[in-house]
């Protein structure tokens, strides 16, 4: 146990000084040399002379975690005055109804998506959402193609109220016109419903 210990010592001695872990090992076993270092010219083995520079091992930018991570930008939602969103990737986009809107119509209960290949025009309804409390037209802010409907909507139009920015998804459109200017951010648009309460 004495000679464990004695072993034991010198290498959490080295291994706190980096990670240089063949010069740790030398250095916690020091009485352990292999057989033909007793051979006549050759030269025991000991720790190199070699000293490990604190940090010269340390990961730099980007981390050893980085190299894992995704590097796919993360897309932003873009929302319009008429509590509509639009998701951009490519000439590719998503489109939904705000949070504040799903709020507004109350419990969906029918949502008579478009059919693929329908075309789209920017500012103009799409499509109509019923809810308990009213009918209400949905907007696009931009032209396109319908080239992907929310299917799930058919049999669970509440996902517009669960998930409205997300799962409640409605449409995906191809080959869209050139965004708006007038397109909000998330930020921006949170500023814009607390100044129409006013």
């Amino acid at each position: 146990f004495g000679i464990a210990m004695s072993m034991f010592k010198p290498l959490a001695r080295a291994l706190r000084q980096g990670p240089c872990l063949s010069f740790a090992m030398a250095a916690a076993a020091p009485s352990i040399r292999p057989a033909q270092t007793h051979m006549r010219g050759v030269r025991p083995f000991h720790s190199s002379p070699l000293r490990c520079a604190k940090g010269m091992f340390q990961p730099t930018a980007p981390s050893l975690m980085g190299m894992f991570r995704s590097t796919t930008p993360r897309l932003e939602k873009l929302f319009n005055k008429t509590h509509d969103w639009i998701e951009v990737e490519g000439d590719q986009a998503t489109l939904g109804i705000s949070d504040f809107a799903q709020s507004e119509l109350g419990e969906v209960v029918y949502v008579d998506v478009p059919d693929v290949g329908t075309a789209v025009k920017g500012q103009e309804p799409y499509l109509v959402i019923e809810s308990v409390k009213t009918t209400d037209d949905v907007f696009s802010a931009v032209d396109g193609e319908v080239v992907a409907v929310n299917e799930a909507l058919n049999d669970t139009p509440t996902l517009v109220n669960d998930e409205p920015e997300g799962a409640g998804w409605i449409v995906k459109l191809s080959g869209i016109s050139k965004l708006p200017a007038d397109l909000m951010t998330k930020d921006e648009y949170l500023k814009f419903l607390e100044a129409t309460k006013e």
